[in-house]
């Protein structure tokens, strides 16, 4: 952090032009490190308005309660309101947190005001179409499609009556005929659902179509001819698609190409077309093809029904072009891996470890996967980041594995029986535990989290399958390192940032919905319980969800005691519903003076666990005694001057 001292106005960096700062902004992607730059001395704080901005692509205000940052929130919703391209979703309220307006039916016919939303994609949210009125309301929605000249449209029932200005297309609920003439004639990207399985004929499918996704059901023959010259990515999504593929199936400049289907497909000498960079979850059966792809940069395989038993690939005839490669199924390898390959997942594999890697100074990976058992030493290997995989708690433990020296980010399962039998060199940055999060304090106790060791990062992922079956859902106590990111992961990959700003307060944001705090360290459980509210009693009558929510103590001193619950309905005694009420109410906790109000708080999703990431406050390589605890100099006054 910059220098704390009286002189401090007359700093370069103190001083640098708002146009500088701008620049420099933008290179900050995530925006609770936007609000921490602003926070580093008093000049930039004073004069954020004329400099910072946020980036708007997932952030939305659909109720300001939340954002307590008053000297934020302006510049935030303003940015909102000048977004250029706005989602709105049409009569799903439940869709709103992925959209940034929710527009009633009965609003469709107001043109004047949605011409002022930028939108630039819209979301059917109506049950179907079988009555006459949701028909009425489709035409009012395709009538302001074809006046704002509104782009993208999500979840269409029928092709009738499209707008014709229309570029990116998905349906749901869709089991019509296609017929020449009945797609919008410069359609870029058209998404079938899962109920799609009709025939498709030469000539429905525009020239202009780059993007196709296929899903569950499509089993359809594709003749030569039926794609169009212009498509460049095609994807059958768990599809039960099984047709034979010829030549002139697949277009001559695709691209990349998805095939995470049930069944495999014959495939003609000379089908997958050499302009192919992209070829995921190819088929076994596949590899005589894929071997000729000059230009192929990446390729997933994975084993189809029916299943051959006793398989094997020789590595050595696979394009030298890969430099990503990740196999997925039970197969026996032979030879060596190609050298440019720098993505790498083979854990599912069998394979001779000497054999594969005969000389290991040829490779140097940016990520490798494997399982313990399949190492025998990883010397000679260079590897920035290092994921092990084990099936069960102590399995793929039989004997010792040392990590080599140059790993910078290591993933491991199963800490409390895995961890304990390795040792970390100081090149390991960045410590990704799972599975066994209820035994993340093993790494507290064998390496040093302080922040003066060489881990500065901790990332802990909840699985939401394990916990529902019953694994212990306490999680001990600890050190919180002062340069430690925290991250806890789950299904919908929500975030919820917390950065120490000083010794007694926290930095808490959020994007969607848009939460930004900053809190006293012994409030952080009551803001947590408060903000749970909105989000989980939806329905009034509704008292009892299928809801993880992590509850921090800070009453531990130094250590945050942390407990993850599975029901929330009911907590000591009381609902959740009167206990939040019962925080609300009440006006004797700390807070900063960003905002008169005692509630500063952030709240998790419906039905899914939330990511909470703890970090320190360390711009410019400062430490947290500046901005904030009115020691730097710069007569900010800690928090007072917010």
């Amino acid at each position: 952090m910059i220098g704390c001292n009286i002189g401090n106005q007359s700093n370069r960096l103190v001083n640098l032009s708002h146009l500088l700062l701008s620049k420099i902004i933008n290179y900050l992607n995530a925006n609770v490190d936007r609000i921490v730059f602003s926070l580093v001395c008093k000049r930039w704080f004073n004069d954020r308005q004329r400099y910072l901005s946020f980036n708007t692509h997932r952030v939305n205000i659909t109720n300001d309660k939340y954002m307590q940052l008053n000297s934020y929130k302006s510049i935030i919703i303003d940015q909102i309101n000048i977004k250029t391209k706005c989602k709105v979703s049409i009569g799903d309220e439940f869709k709103l947190k992925y959209y940034d307006y929710l527009i009633s039916k009965d609003e469709l016919v107001d043109i004047d005001r949605l011409r002022t939303l930028n939108i630039d994609k819209v979301a059917i949210g109506f049950a179907r179409l079988s009555n006459e009125k949701n028909k009425e309301y489709i035409k009012n929605l395709y009538r302001l499609i074809s006046d704002l000249n509104i782009s993208k449209l999500k979840n269409v029932q029928s092709c009738s009556a499209l707008p014709m200005n229309i570029t990116s297309l998905s349906f749901l609920l869709f089991q019509e005929d296609l017929e020449p003439g009945c797609l919008p004639p410069n359609l870029k990207t058209l998404k079938f659902d899962r109920n799609f399985d009709r025939p498709i004929k030469a000539g429905v499918l525009p020239n202009t179509l780059v993007k196709l996704n296929f899903n569950e059901s499509f089993n359809q023959l594709l003749e030569p001819g039926v794609l169009p010259s212009s498509l460049k990515i095609l994807k059958f999504k768990d599809s039960a698609f099984k047709q034979d593929i010829k030549v002139g199936t697949f277009t001559d400049h695709l691209e990349e190409l998805e095939f995470s289907g049930y069944f495999s497909s014959s495939i003609e000498d000379g089908a997958l077309p050499q302009t192919l960079r992209i070829l995921e979850y190819a088929p076994t059966s596949w590899l005589p093809q894929i071997k000729t792809l000059s230009n192929l940069k990446t390729l997933s395989i994975s084993r189809f029904r029916p299943y051959s038993p006793d398989l094997i690939i020789d590595l050595s005839c696979l394009p030298t072009s890969l430099s990503r490669l990740e196999i997925f199924a039970d197969i026996t390898l032979i030879n060596a891996i190609p050298p440019k390959i720098r993505y790498l997942d083979v854990e599912k594999c069998d394979f001779d470890f000497d054999s594969i890697f005969k000389d290991r100074s040829l490779y140097q990976f940016d990520y490798l996967r494997l399982s313990p058992n399949q190492i025998t030493t990883l010397d000679g290997l260079k590897i920035k980041e290092l994921e092990l995989i084990m099936k069960t708690s102590g399995s793929d433990t039989n004997n010792r594995l040392d990590i080599p020296f140059g790993i910078e980010t290591l993933s491991v399962p199963f800490t409390s029986t895995f961890l304990h039998e390795m040792d970390l060199p100081s090149s390991v940055k960045k410590l990704i535990i799972s599975t066994e999060i209820y035994c993340i304090d093993t790494p507290e106790k064998q390496y040093d989290l302080t922040g003066g060791g060489p881990i500065q990062e901790l990332v802990i992922i909840c699985n939401e399958l394990l916990y529902s079956r019953g694994i212990s859902a306490q999680i001990p106590s600890i050190i919180f390192p002062p340069n430690t990111l925290i991250e806890l992961t789950e299904l919908r990959n929500e975030k919820i940032w917390i950065r120490m700003i000083d010794n007694q307060y926290y930095l808490v944001y959020c994007q969607s919905p848009i939460i930004a705090a900053i809190v006293h360290k012994s409030q952080l459980y009551k803001y947590i319980v408060y903000c749970i509210k909105p989000y989980i009693f939806r329905k009034t009558n509704q008292t009892s969800f299928f809801v993880k929510c992590l509850f921090l103590d800070t009453s531990f001193g130094n250590k945050y005691k942390m407990t993850l619950i599975k029901s929330i309905s009911m907590i000591g005694g009381n609902s959740l519903e009167s206990v939040s009420n019962s925080l609300i109410n009440a006006s004797n906790g700390q807070s900063s003076s960003d905002s008169n109000n005692q509630e500063q708080c952030f709240g998790f999703g419906r039905r899914r666990t939330t990511n909470i990431i703890f970090g320190d406050l360390n711009v410019f390589g400062g430490g947290s005694s500046g901005f904030g605890c009115g020691g730097c100099g710069c007569g900010c006054g800690g928090f007072g001057s917010f």
